[in-house]
């Protein structure tokens, strides 16, 4: 039934994951107030989301929350250009199709979460799937464009892709042409990742011009690089030869960073229900295909009664009898990707990160670029834009004397006492800030009050709280409770 709801044979349909409320912004995120709400300039990033998959000519989109998620439906029906169409489907900007669902309270882990999806029928079974995160931002959606085209180009090659992973390259260098180190990256407030968010990642391809390239090898740094035995030495990568291409050429970095935006064909769907001990698409599934394209689509079943069912479904024998067991090392796949400039893709998950996005969509809309005129990045009518300063005051705000902001967002209704001081800091909807508040590195959430003569740095202050006059705090500090 969910199904018929989408177009009968839509060659892609975006699953955006908004099934977690985003632990590390706690408090700013929370089950109250999910990160896929959290606005980017004063508009969510789930709405930016949906108006870049408009501008990519999608048509469909499935949304899967948190099972008492009540503030996306809200949020949703808020929203310029929105039809209700039933009870949990819409119809955005009439182009997209969007449908609510709800998860199980028992669904953990995105892994769970697409199972969940798949297993409610919400999605034909003819259709490629577009993964997105919750806490995904853009600010060019080629990227998006770039992805499927990669994807599709990957079904006309003797070895089909299954599976196509966005990358996005985040090497830096300095002056002198050095690798920048994440500690160096942080201090100057670029994107920066924790250890354990990167990656070796090898890529494989048959020539230096090849735009798809195959990912032959994924693993995190931290499991390469331990060193149990305290030895001192070199970590060391082991190639099966079948991973290496003939007359080709082998890569491995750790600056392609893996956004968790993926593709996946409909028979790797159907592994998703196969594969019920798989708890995470990022440790488990993704790692698991990597290993398994070149000993073939059978060995990825499995020999589980289960599997060998749904195997032989998606692919029927020409015998009558059904397939009793699963032979190895036939019907090779393949697990690709498109590597982005990893200035324009990026996940809001940390304060420093969605400080980042929001500066980035500052930037573009003091810039001449036409391409900030797109919906996903468009600024909301009644805004007031420093472009010296590149910092945005939206509607209904009162701001006093004195006051200097920059490189910040003012959210609309919100109140600012004379002489206080903004820099790098999202100051969300209805917040007010006492005379001679400075911030710095800041997020203070919806309706905070914040007394005179405070100094805070690198804080995120949970909504609705107060802080005592005459407050100093510095640090990676988490005010919910004061």
């Amino acid at each position: 039934e969910n199904a018929n709801k989408m177009a009968a044979r839509q060659e892609f349909i975006a699953v955006i994951l908004a099934g977690t409320p985003g632990t590390r912004l706690y408090p700013v995120s929370s089950t109250d107030y999910p990160k896929h709400l959290l606005p980017v300039a004063g508009v969510s990033l789930l709405i930016r989301q949906l108006n870049a998959l408009v501008d990519t000519s999608f048509s469909n989109c499935v949304i899967a929350l948190e099972n008492e998620d009540k503030q996306t439906a809200d949020e949703i029906k808020t929203s310029d250009n929105i039809q209700q169409l039933s009870g949990n489907t819409f119809l955005f900007k009439k182009n997209l199709n969007v449908l609510l669902h709800y998860l199980p309270l028992t669904c953990a882990g995105s892994f769970s979460a697409l199972r969940d999806v798949e297993e409610a029928s919400c999605i034909p079974a003819s259709s490629h799937v577009v993964l997105i995160p919750g806490d995904f931002f853009i600010t060019d959606a080629t990227a998006i464009t770039k992805l499927a085209n990669s994807h599709r180009e990957g079904q006309d090659d003797t070895i089909k892709s299954s599976c196509t992973i966005l990358l996005v390259d985040v090497g830096e260098e300095d002056a002198n042409g050095i690798p920048l180190k994440e500690s160096a990256k942080a201090k100057s407030h670029n994107f920066y990742r924790e250890e354990d968010q990167i990656e070796y990642i090898g890529l494989s391809m048959r020539d230096k011009d090849e735009d798809v390239p195959r990912v032959v090898f994924k693993q995190s740094k931290i499991g390469l690089e331990e060193d149990e035995d305290m030895t001192g030495t070199f970590p060391k990568i082991h190639f099966p030869k079948p991973r290496l291409p003939a007359n080709g050429i082998t890569r491995i970095k750790t600056s392609w960073h893996d956004v968790h935006t993926y593709i996946f064909s409909p028979w790797i769907r159907k592994l998703i229900l196969a594969r019920s001990s798989f708890e995470s698409l990022k440790d488990d599934l993704i790692p698991f295909l990597v290993k398994a394209q070149f000993r073939g689509v059978k060995h990825a079943f499995g020999d589980k009664e289960e599997a060998i069912t749904i195997y032989n479904e998606l692919f029927p024998s020409s015998s009558l009898e059904p397939r009793k067991n699963i032979e190895f090392g036939e019907d090779e796949f393949a697990v690709r990707t498109c590597v982005f400039d990893g200035e324009k893709v990026m996940r809001v998950c940390t304060l420093p990160n969605y400080l980042l996005a929001s500066r980035k969509l500052l930037s573009i809309a003091n810039s001449d670029d036409e391409i900030k005129d797109t919906s996903y990045l468009s600024l909301p009518e009644g805004a007031s834009l420093n472009m010296k300063l590149n910092s945005v005051v939206l509607e209904d705000s009162e701001v006093g004397e004195k006051v200097q902001i920059k490189q910040s967002v003012v959210g609309s209704g919100a109140k600012l006492g004379s002489k206080c001081k903004l820099n790098n800091v999202i100051l969300m909807n209805n917040a007010t800030l006492g005379d001679n508040v400075i911030l710095q590195n800041a997020v203070v959430g919806e309706r905070c009050v914040i007394g005179e003569n405070c100094s805070l740095s690198h804080v995120r202050i949970a909504h609705d709280k107060s802080i005592p006059p005459g407050t100093k705090e510095k640090g990676e500090l988490s005010m919910d409770e004061i």
